[in-house]
């Protein structure tokens, strides 16, 4: 399991073999072709916690006054300090879990899939086969020049 101290690329068992800068290499070509999708991540997350909050605010009265009759009367400030803390905040992480979560699957399956998944940021144009003298190498569709140190890239990723 990943402790969020540690680096990113510690935690897929698809680069354990690899030197540690040939690791890194590897997340920076999925994180600059997008493979990530952060957007979904975020989305998922936020969707997590909106469901968390919402479901604690409509079942909480049941829940209250269910733990009411098990257990005896609660003083109010125990019940409202546990209300806050059990709705928005404790969402907010499992938010936060859920999207980190999904990222991590992300990664890994496109990790797995290797370097057949390459294509141009800009237009989705597959750019694997593509040959290129110097070290940035350009989208024969939309012009997109890509520096390839910047983009993880090398010249073994596009032949193979």
């Amino acid at each position: 399991m990943r402790l969020c101290t540690t680096k990113l690329i510690h935690a897929f068992p698809e680069l354990d073999a690899l030197p540690e800068p040939e690791g890194e290499r590897l997340l920076r070509r999925v994180r600059r072709f997008r493979q990530t999708r952060p957007a979904l991540c975020v989305a998922a997350g936020l969707l997590a916690a909106g469901v968390w909050i919402a479901g604690a605010y409509t079942l909480g009265p049941a829940i209250w006054l269910a733990a009411e009759h098990a257990f005896g009367p609660m003083h109010s400030a125990v019940s409202r300090l546990l209300s806050l803390l059990l709705g928005p905040y404790l969402g907010c992480f499992l938010g936060g879990g859920v999207g980190l979560w999904l990222r991590d699957r992300l990664i890994a399956s496109a990790l797995r899939r290797g370097p057949e998944a390459l294509r141009c940021p800009r237009c989705r144009y597959e750019i694997r086969g593509l040959h290129t003298d110097t070290d940035t190498l350009t989208c024969p569709e939309c012009a997109h020049a890509m520096p390839m140190h910047a983009y993880g890239l090398c010249l073994g990723d596009l032949h193979n």
